[in-house]
């Protein structure tokens, strides 16, 4: 069984979804097993159609090897782990001199894991884009650049950077 909800107003789209997973043994011959799921994704449109907030989170137990101990149906077996997410992301859009689309965007992301072998990890990512293409233009550009810090609670930090930049061409449909 499973619960979803769904918001689809001017300011905020987004669900929730929660489902129950159960497994049942009819001949005895293992434990049942009973599993979680929670999914949560949401839009907020902050201010104008220019400030928005993108919100999401999940939150799952699982088997961590298909071929590790069996299970007891209890989350403090070897063989399971329960595994958060959640992320946070502000960004600005805009219209810059008439003709070029911007978008600045921060995110921070969280995952954990309640497995000791499994690194938790929080991410943050500033990333900038710009656009210009019409509707009536034959050519465009785009370029964009991203940052990213990884940590790691296990293992070494990152680190990356990188720039693109592009050219579009719209074919005129005549042709």
């Amino acid at each position: 069984p499973g619960v979803r909800v769904v918001a689809n107003t001017p300011r905020v789209r987004g669900y929730l979804d929660y489902n129950l997973r159960a497994l049942t043994y009819l001949q005895g011959t293992s434990d049942d097993d009973l599993r979680h799921r929670l999914n949560a994704q949401a839009t907020v449109n902050a201010w104008d159609q220019r400030l928005f907030v993108d919100l999401a989170g999940s939150i799952d137990d699982e088997l961590r090897s298909a071929l590790g101990a069996p299970s007891s149906g209890s989350l403090s077996d070897a063989n399971r782990s329960s595994n958060t997410s959640l992320r946070f992301s502000p960004y600005w859009r805009s219209r810059l001199g008439g003709s070029v689309d911007s978008e600045f965007r921060y995110a921070l992301q969280s995952s954990n894991s309640e497995a000791a072998d499994r690194a938790d990890l929080t991410a943050e990512t500033l990333s900038a884009s710009l656009s210009s293409i019409g509707s009536r233009d034959l050519l465009g550009w785009t370029a964009s650049a991203l940052s990213q810090d990884v940590d790691y609670d296990l293992g070494r930090d990152t680190r990356s950077d990188s720039v693109q930049a592009g050219l579009i061409i719209v074919p005129d449909p005549r042709w």
